[in-house]
């Protein structure tokens, strides 16, 4: 059996036992290697972020407009005119971030060029968008890999026997693959209210390291306004190339309840046993 521990804080522990599937057999291989390559380089503000209160993601949000502004000695983002629960300026937010940041495979000349500060101060402002859109959320853990150009993952387009694996109905206790894109997908564009043409569109089209679990939903992975949007906009749901089902990695277990974690919570270990 391919199992992956997980050691949180160095005493809690998450065990994976990953599926003799193509994700599930891939998906090993792909930390092996690059913890083997790289070391373990996840990203442990982004991995605990759901243990953050509203008011701590508003504040880090700030923090990224002034620093990304201040670099770059201009105005981008206007910090006197903040409107948290307006769609319309999340999604030039989101617009923003797209320009700043570039495609997932080739980042802008200011990816490359700026300090880490920098960096991670522009996808602050993406990750807090979605952040805030999901909030209030249940506090649990995920596992999310560095997006720093030179630490980020090789991630790998997902084949045919891949898509195979797609999943339409959530089980408990096992673990999912993340979305793995810069952009938005279709529940994006749904919950938006974007046109289905939006440029940036991008469903989850590869294979990279972030991971997170489900512990206890079950039921089917679309809700029901969701899956009749796309069937009104002659997109069939079931398709499994579409890529907007869910990638199961494996069945997990932990020896804590996730209330011990905290926002300032570490992956401080990774053991794979192949």
């Amino acid at each position: 059996m391919l199992a992956i521990t997980i050691i949180i804080d160095d005493t809690h522990t998450v065990n994976i036992e990953c599926f003799d599937t193509p994700i599930g057999n891939k998906y090993i291989a792909m930390l092996k290697g690059e913890i083997e390559s790289k070391g373990i380089m996840t990203d442990d503000g982004e991995s605990f972020d759901q243990y953050l209160e509203k008011e701590q993601i508003q504040k880090i949000m700030v923090e990224a407009f002034e620093d990304i502004n201040n670099f770059v000695k201009q105005d981008i983002i206007d910090t006197k005119k903040i409107y948290w629960n307006d769609i319309n300026w999340r999604n030039q937010l989101h617009t923003i971030f797209e320009k700043l940041n570039g495609e997932y495979d080739t980042p802008s000349k200011l990816m490359l060029i700026a300090p880490n500060k920098i960096k991670e101060a522009v996808r602050r402002v993406n990750w807090g968008v979605h952040l805030l859109e999901q909030h209030p959320f249940e506090k649990k853990w995920k596992m999310m890999w560095s997006k720093n150009p030179k630490e980020c993952v090789d991630r790998v387009k997902f084949t045919n026997e891949d898509y195979e694996c797609v999943e339409f109905e959530y089980q408990p206790w096992t673990v999912y693959l993340n979305y793995n894109e810069v952009g938005k997908d279709l529940r994006d564009i749904y919950e938006d209210n974007l046109p289905t043409q939006y440029p940036r569109l991008k469903n989850n089209h590869y294979l990279g390291l972030d991971i997170q679990p489900n512990q206890s939903r079950t039921g089917h992975v679309f809700e029901p306004d969701f899956k009749q949007w796309m069937i009104d906009n002659k997109i069939d749901p079931y398709n499994k190339h579409l890529g907007i089902g869910r990638f199961p990695v494996g069945k997990y277990s932990q020896n804590f309840d996730n209330k011990v974690l905290s926002h300032t919570s570490q992956i401080t270990d990774i053991l794979i046993n192949d």
